[in-house]
């Protein structure tokens, strides 16, 4: 098997990572594909996907080449044999156009909600195949293309779409058996038996004035002088109260005291720590390492993670470790935007039975309620139960079970045989 990974930032190797070491160990024939044509500064110029950074695998070495761009990878893969191209983003990303049927077929990964946020219904049919964690994640994607009106109730592309798509699990988890938590603590210096809370900071995705002047800015005199500029006296209540994030934190240092817990503040370069932040916090880190993940090393030795609606509510759930997700304000964050209340109410809302708000697993909390309940709190109220995680991953991770990687390779096996897409297995698990 020779199959091609296409590398357009550093952090897929979170996604990648496990799916390249269990190719090697099987000893496949491996190249990673670099966009060397991403920028290299800027908000994500961390990310630019240098050759020279590629992660150590437990199983051999990748062979890695570059490309510049949509411009050359049609023409530069067309150039070799390849099996299998395996991408994050749908090919519309990389080619404007669907791929070539008589090439390599291309597998697409799921990346939690982006792969139906990125290219809705015509990005999943450029993919020869779809994979996704589960049936609920597939079925999710569906009902928000048709809130959005981007699929009628009738249209043939849902039939197209559950026929290109196979439930893998979540191939991002099985890393876990790479991480010890022991080692990851004697790194950090974070005593042995010493609980540790988790926080992710606040990402204003969108760059509303609730997120600019109110929520992110820790001084009130400064709040009230842009709430009077603006003439935005809507928001006044948010001034008179005093809820920001510098407010949440130190209710979390608090807590933390109280429980003689160690706090970790870990975030992403494109979200700055602010110092307020980093003041009343034992250990600030960003990402270290995308394989293993950063995030999951965190989280290995977590008891408790909080944050706003952060994707890691998976991975905190594999590892055993509650989650407390802060709420949002629909009106206030999205300001107006359409399109930000559409994901905030589809994929990221405290309703019961979905990721953020699973009873015995993840529960979400407002700001208030954290800023003034949270402080008193003891550590022992937040636990997981074992038989609402096991629904839980089952439900959204497809099991959890350290197997994904495998799954997804036979998919991988599957398509390559088959030259097309394979609609006999399609719709169900590997």
């Amino acid at each position: 098997m020779k199959v091609a990974f296409l590398i357009v930032r550093q952090n897929f190797y979170r996604i990648f990572g496990p799916l390249i070491d269990e190719a090697l160990r099987r000893g496949w024939f491996v190249e990673c594909w670099h966009d060397i044509n991403q920028p290299s500064s800027g908000f994500k110029g961390y990310l630019f996907p240098s050759p020279e950074a590629v992660p150590v695998f437990a199983h051999g070495h990748p062979v890695v080449k570059t490309y510049h761009g949509p411009a050359t990878l049609e023409k530069e893969l067309k150039a070799e044999d390849f099996d299998v191209v395996v991408s994050i983003f749908p090919p519309l990303f990389y080619l404007g156009h669907e791929p070539d049927r008589q090439g390599a077929p291309w597998v697409c990964m799921q990346d939690v909600s982006d792969i139906f946020l990125n290219g809705g219904p015509e990005g999943l049919l450029s993919c020869a195949v779809i994979a996704v964690y589960s049936d609920w994640w597939l079925n999710k994607g569906l009902h928000f293309f048709k809130e959005r009106g981007w699929l009628l109730p009738q249209d043939s592309r849902i039939e197209a779409i559950r026929l290109r798509t196979v439930f893998t699990g979540m191939p991002e988890l099985d890393q876990r058996q790479h991480i010890d938590p022991k080692e990851v603590r004697r790194r950090w210096g974070i005593p042995k038996g010493q609980p540790v809370v988790v926080y992710l900071p606040f990402p204003g995705a969108w760059d509303s004035f609730w997120v600019r002047y109110l929520f992110r800015e820790p001084n009130r005199f400064r709040q009230s002088f842009r709430m009077l500029q603006h003439r935005r006296f809507d928001q006044w209540l948010w001034v008179w109260r005093g809820l920001n994030e510098a407010r949440v934190v130190r209710a979390l240092r608090t807590f933390c005291d109280r429980n003689q817990a160690y706090l970790i503040v870990k975030s992403r370069r494109k979200t700055r720590i602010p110092k307020e932040v980093a003041a009343v916090a034992d250990r600030c880190l960003y990402d270290e390492s995308y394989y293993p993940a950063t995030i999951l090393e965190v989280l290995s030795i977590a008891n408790v993670c909080v944050n706003f609606y952060s994707a890691a509510v998976l991975e905190a759930a594999a590892w055993s470790v509650p989650s407390l997700c802060i709420r949002l304000p629909e009106v206030e964050y999205c300001d107006g935007n359409e399109e930000c209340r559409a994901r905030l109410a589809h994929f990221f809302n405290d309703k019961e039975g979905e990721s953020f708000q699973f009873q015995g697993v993840s529960s979400v909390v407002g700001i208030e309620e954290m800023v003034e309940r949270f402080p008193k709190e003891k550590l022992a109220s937040f636990r997981i139960d074992p038989q609402a995680q096991r629904a839980y991953l089952h439900r959204f991770a497809g099991g959890g079970d350290e197997l994904s990687s495998a799954r997804a390779l036979q998919v991988l096996e599957r398509v390559a045989r088959e030259k097309k897409t394979p609609i006999h297995v399609a719709g169900g698990a590997a």
